[in-house]
């Protein structure tokens, strides 16, 4: 089967490399209008083209053109940009299954029936929604699934990336002596989340630790090797590519419950098993100046990470995602 991808995002990538594994012939398409704090688009198209040979890489211009002639099965989206839109009224037009992805904390739906999630946030908030009480989530969800089988809703797959480039890099990575750092890696940190860069400052005058916003990918790479946890203080993410990579380098993350309680992402962020999710400031002081503890949380991290992220753990769901996408009656 052909699948286009339109790129928002790194995790774009990680995901036609999954869907290539599956079998299926798949393309991302580069919209040259979106300029942002991950580069420009030719530099993205040309850097893409030599690092990824199991799936093809076109201009959206390109991808419009092939798209009206139904050229592709299946087309997956973001949903926000101008140039979605555009692919997605050429699908309603030719009758092309697509979906969209989900990548933004707080956002309670996508404008497809069909939807990759990059975590629990927005299926849990359609199901509270749906299902607001015990009666709802007794009589009337029950009651769907023992007559369909199935929840009512949308066809949701909750999907992490499997951080397959990445995964290959440590492999092959020499280990860093570790240095008393923790490390935050946070774009437009002061611009965006204003309340949670003043956080920040007052960590900053007890703990040393630095943001590395703006730096090239391989100084982020080397100092989060060298470093001994990640702060993450932002009001929310999904998945948190951050997150992640840190855990998956067996750093463990401090961050307050707010954020995990906004990104819904409780599976993700364990207190006292791979992290630390505080109450207070204070609390994360105390426990960045515990190296025995946050070494103790590193390894738990990195294995915990492994598990959330591994394809072959979600390859079967991914599989059933796409069927229903092209078959609403698939059970």
């Amino acid at each position: 089967m052909k699948i286009l991808i339109n790129r928002y995002h790194p995790v774009c990538e990680d995901l036609c490399l999954a869907l290539s594994k599956l079998g299926h012939e798949v393309t991302l398409s580069i919209n040259t209008s979106i300029n942002d704090h991950y580069g420009n688009w030719e530099y993205f198209l040309k850097k893409l083209k030599e690092e990824y040979n199991e799936f093809n890489i076109i201009t959206l211009k390109q991808a419009l053109f092939f798209l009206n002639q139904k050229k592709y099965d299946l087309v997956g989206v973001d949903g926000v940009f101008d140039g979605d839109k555009l692919l997605l009224d050429i699908c309603d037009n030719k009758n092309i299954p697509q979906f969209c992805i989900n990548g933004y904390p707080g956002v309670v739906d996508e404008p497809s029936k069909n939807i990759i999630s990059l975590g629990w946030f927005l299926p849990n908030i359609q199901y509270l929604q749906k299902y607001p009480s015990e009666g709802h989530k007794k009589q009337l969800d029950w009651k769907n699934i023992s007559k369909n089988g199935v929840s009512e809703g949308k066809n949701i797959c909750v999907f992490y990336p499997p951080f397959f480039r990445f995964k290959e890099k440590l492999k092959y990575s020499k280990l860093p002596q570790k240095e008393n750092k923790i490390i935050s890696l946070i774009q437009l940190y002061e611009k965006y989340n204003k309340y949670s860069y003043d956080c920040f400052k007052k960590i900053k005058e007890h703990v040393n630790v630095e943001n590395l916003e703006k730096r090239p990918k391989e100084e982020v790479f080397d100092s989060l090797q060298k470093s001994v946890a990640l702060l993450h203080l932002k009001f929310a993410d999904q998945p948190g590519i951050a997150i992640f990579e840190a855990m998956l380098m067996g750093r463990p993350v401090l961050t307050m419950k707010s954020f995990v309680l906004a990104s819904m992402n409780q599976e993700v962020l364990i207190d006292g098993y791979n992290a630390v999710v505080a109450d207070d400031l204070w609390e994360i002081v105390e426990a960045s100046r515990d190296l025995k503890k946050l070494s103790y949380l590193g390894k738990n991290a990195r294995n915990h990470a492994n598990m959330l992220t591994d394809f072959d753990r979600q390859k079967d769901k991914l599989k059933k995602f796409i069927e229903r996408c092209l078959n609403d009656t698939v059970k």
